[in-house]
């Protein structure tokens, strides 16, 4: 299991968040916001992606887009499989 523990700029210590090559493209691998990490536990809380974003005062493309980013982190492709990782790495709670 992972500790959570924050770089200064918010971002989740491990890796790189961009493509080092400046095209401001995400890369796998890169660390989470914590904005990423609320909204996935929001989501295992059962929350929409409408719910969400009216909680958080965001567009749903905001949210969606912060799922895309989850999913490109963590190489992985749908939201049960995002739900078994967070658990995995103590993100997400029983």
């Amino acid at each position: 299991m992972s500790q959570i523990s924050l770089t200064e700029d918010g971002a989740l210590k491990k890796g790189l968040l961009y493509c080092p090559c400046g095209c401001g493209h995400v890369m796998k691998g890169a660390p989470l916001t914590m904005n990423e990490v609320e909204i996935l536990r929001l989501r295992w809380d059962g929350m929409s992606v409408k719910e969400i974003a009216g909680r958080r005062c965001v567009s749903i493309k905001t949210v969606d887009a912060h799922l895309s980013n989850l999913r490109i982190k963590t190489g992985l492709n749908d939201i049960a499989s995002l739900f078994r990782w967070g658990l995995r790495e103590g993100i997400l709670q029983p």
